[in-house]
């Protein structure tokens, strides 16, 4: 293999000229997914964007606000893109579609991340990304190497969807069926099955590096309560001090009422000590008339959030409001009769995440070989020929 190791600003440059202002295929953040180098939709949107950068057809548009979420696409059309994104031409002898497999690789998000500037919305600059140095092969190379990432990196991008899609539909055929089984009983408002229904605080105390976590709607996902690496803390002292209008309990189900609303999760046993900021709401369910495994399910069923879908349309301010949750009407089952209830749902529910996990997990591990076949290309550790050869 011919080549050699090159700095990114002898081969490619970067292009700031502005849109003029008259209506083109425009490219937002949001249109770009993650690592794959697609689009999110088929199609561009038609728009007027003074301020937007204009881009022709091979230049890479690579974003530089938060470089670690891997946004790269190569344009097939002239048009216009938002100024978060860097607009990379490729001079010649260099291969676009190279260049845009060279953005997606593992050792250029590296880069990216290790000169990016700012905490909460890191930013790549074109003074720091320019002088990337990387390995660049002959322009036959290029293309030879682009032609077979491309087509592995379809299939295995196709696959990862697929896995994704089915793990989606195996969702969806448990909620139908959780619905049928709550379908059929006496129908009650839900103020009358709790004892507590609270927001949390709408005057957070002030942030420390260690303490008790503020949680907020963002550690509530898939039915399950998590702490995560960007939780915010407040001091025990200030922790004591809401306790006395809200104490988060164990068996409690805390459900975003901002953002993703209508996100129930129960509180574990043995669960750290909290405290909630106002996007979360808790329900303590009044236990002589039901439980907090059976109301979960509740919550999640499409009777329930459809209600909380109309509730927050007609909401003066944006969210759930907390009334709305109290005159939500809820199928009630016998009490004698819940037990059973519980145990089927339960029982299903296990099943279809042990299915679901296994699939996402497939979707992961198929990307996660897409990376490194790119890596692997990209930095000529893979013979491109020998590997077509083998296919």
């Amino acid at each position: 293999m011919t080549g050699g190791v090159v700095r990114l600003a002898s081969v490619v440059s970067n292009i700031t000229e502005k849109s003029d202002g008259t209506p083109k295929p425009h490219i937002d953040l949001e249109d770009v997914e993650s690592w794959t180098g697609r689009l999110a939709s088929s199609g561009y949107d038609i728009e007027t964007q003074p301020t937007a950068i204009s881009h022709k057809p091979g230049d890479v548009l690579f974003s530089k606000l938060r470089p670690y979420l891997a946004k790269s696409v190569l344009a097939t059309r002239d048009g216009t893109a938002t100024g978060e994104m860097l607009v990379l031409r490729p001079r010649v002898g260099v291969d676009s579609r190279y260049l845009h497999y060279l953005t997606l690789s593992p050792e250029w998000i590296e880069w990216a991340n290790a000169v990016s500037y700012g905490s909460k919305m890191p930013r790549a600059s074109w003074e720091q990304l320019r002088e990337f140095h990387f390995w660049l092969p002959s322009l036959d190379e290029q293309r030879r190497i682009a032609d077979y990432v491309e087509a592995q990196t379809r299939a295995l991008g196709d696959l990862s969807r697929l896995r994704r899609r089915q793990a989606l539909l195996t969702e969806e055929r448990f909620a139908a069926w959780r619905d049928r089984e709550l379908e059929g009983f006496p129908l009650q408002k839900l103020s009358r099955l709790l004892t507590l229904l609270r927001d949390g605080t709408h005057q957070p105390p002030p942030r420390i590096e260690h303490g008790v976590p503020l949680l907020t709607a963002r550690n509530v996902s898939s039915g399950r309560l998590r702490l995560t690496e960007n939780d915010t803390f407040i001091s025990e002292d200030n922790a004591d001090e809401l306790d006395k209008s809200l104490k988060v309990r164990a068996g409690d189900i805390l459900m975003s009422v901002k953002g993703s609303v209508g996100v129930p999760a129960i509180v574990p046993t043995e669960f750290p000590r909290v405290a909630l900021d106002r996007n979360l709401a808790d329900l303590r369910v009044d236990t002589r008339h039901t439980s907090s495994q059976l109301m979960l399910h509740i919550l999640r069923s499409r009777r329930v959030q459809d209600q909380f879908r109309q509730a927050i349309r007609a909401a003066a301010q944006p969210g759930l409001p907390l009334g709305a949750i109290r005159s939500t009407w809820v199928p009630s089952p016998p009490v004698g009769e819940q037990p059973a209830i519980v145990r089927r749902l339960e029982d299903e529910a296990s099943a279809v995440q042990i299915l679901t996990d296994k699939q996402l997990c497939s979707a992961r591990l198929l990307t996660e070989r897409m990376h490194a076949l790119i890596s692997e290309a990209i930095t000529g550790k893979l013979d491109v020929t020998t590997a077509r050869k083998a296919a």
